[in-house]
């Protein structure tokens, strides 16, 4: 296969991208993905050890507070990346503009 632009940006076959060098341009594309399966991996990790421990409450209890707890934590999540995005594609993109129109009138 060979290449093509996509808006800007060239794409690679499946064949040419290693595992690693696809994991790293992901990361690049969408950095809260990595902290999103680490939120993921943590909440796991949490729920087990305070479910062992839950006392006299009831199973069905505690998973309605896990499962508030968890969308809390999504809605979080796409919200930090919303405003991540946000700045990353206006706010600096304007202040170059900016820069570079002061710098064009002297």
């Amino acid at each position: 296969m060979s290449n093509s632009p996509v808006a800007g940006k060239e794409m690679t076959s499946y064949e040419e991208e290693s595992q690693a060098s696809k994991l790293s341009r992901k990361i690049q594309e969408a950095p809260y993905v990595p902290l999103g399966w680490a939120g993921l991996i943590g909440a796991c990790v949490y729920a087990a050890t305070q479910y062992k421990h839950r006392g006299r409450e009831s199973t069905s209890v505690f998973l309605m507070k896990l499962r508030v707890g968890a969308q809390s934590m999504v809605v979080g999540a796409i919200a930090l990346g919303m405003g991540y995005t946000l700045l990353k594609d206006y706010v600096k993109k304007e202040n170059k503009q900016k820069a570079s129109d002061s710098n064009s009138e002297q």
